[in-house]
């Protein structure tokens, strides 16, 4: 794993392992909700192979030890492990605050060199309070450049005004300074209309800064927190913790770039629209995904039924 400053690590998985304080519990440097402390199934990971693989392709020829792929978001180590499994071993997920790292690098004032080198950025964020739209104010802003991202987010974020804005405009809380609520009709329009008056109007992309795709689970994924992340409760059941249906929403740093995961995607045994492969999950049952192009593709996926209970609300 490479920094900044061109220093190299020797493991290039590079995870911290839980700290603890003095009852046992691990213990964060930075503020943490205990509901956050959910660990993203092996099958999440497996249903974005075929995207990981063609970046793999075209920006490290193939090699995967060598694609360098950046979690900011630190919860006990296992996106190391399960995508070591599926032979990505070049991960930086370190139990540090990401904000300020990223703060550093906004601003240039990146002297340590602690944000990482990195080809793909891919996390599963914390969900509560405003970190999704810190999330979406980072790879969005200029200094993140083309960088390709995978993120499992809620299904509902591509409704958010901070969303919306922060794809078209770059900027989360758009012309008007709002962010946070659902986006309308108007609001989309408005910052359509403005970002295509900056574009050439024969693109297709001409209506968005970035056009992310989003594949769309069969099956719900479910998070588990960690053994001890939480207190114990009289109702406590060590099960499934997310309140939410999940989905990936991708963007390929590039429209080139974009298109050609869509193509790697739609060719792969994970599309449940495509005509070979296989779609068993790791359990043995009927996954598989599906794949909405844009926002529009993905609300008519849903008034279409074509929805396995991935895509359920």
């Amino acid at each position: 794993q490479e920094l900044e400053d061109g220093g190299n690590y020797s493991n290039p998985i590079r995870n911290v392992e839980s700290m603890g304080d003095s009852s046992g519990k691990p213990s964060f440097p930075y503020p943490t909700n205990p509901d956050d402390h959910c660990e993203t199934p092996l099958q999440a990971y497996q249903d974005i192979l075929p995207i990981l693989d063609e970046l793999c392709r075209s920006l490290r020829c193939g090699k995967k030890d060598s694609l360098r792929i950046y979690d900011p978001y630190y919860c006990d180590g296992s996106v190391t492990k399960h995508l070591s499994t599926l032979g990505y071993n070049n991960i930086y997920n370190v139990k540090e605050d990401c904000y300020s790292v990223w703060k550093s690098k906004e601003d240039g004032t990146n002297n340590g060199g602690n944000y990482p080198q990195l080809d793909v950025f891919l996390t599963n964020p914390p969900y509560s309070e405003d970190h999704i739209e810190k999330l979406m104010s980072h790879i969005t802003s200029p200094s993140f450049g083309n960088t390709p991202w995978l993120l499992l987010m809620p299904n509902w974020v591509h409704k958010k005004d901070y969303y919306v804005n922060a794809i078209t405009t770059g900027n989360i809380h758009g012309d008007d300074g709002t962010s946070g609520k659902e986006s309308t009709n108007n609001d989309t329009n408005k910052s359509r209309t403005h970002n295509a008056k900056h574009q050439n109007k024969k693109s297709p992309f001409n209506n968005c800064r970035c056009n992310p795709f989003y594949v769309v689970p069969m099956k719900r994924y479910v998070y588990l927190p960690p053994l001890d992340f939480r207190d114990k409760k009289a109702s406590d059941v060590h099960k499934k913790s997310s309140p939410f249906v999940s989905m990936w929403y991708v963007w390929g740093g590039t429209e080139k770039r974009n298109e050609a995961l869509i193509k790697a995607f739609k060719r792969s045994g994970v599309y449940r629209g495509g005509g070979g492969g296989n779609c068993d999950g790791i359990d043995g049952d009927r996954g598989g995904c599906d794949f909405a192009r844009n926002r529009n593709a993905l609300r008519e996926l849903r008034r279409s039924g074509k929805k396995g209970k991935g895509g359920k609300k």
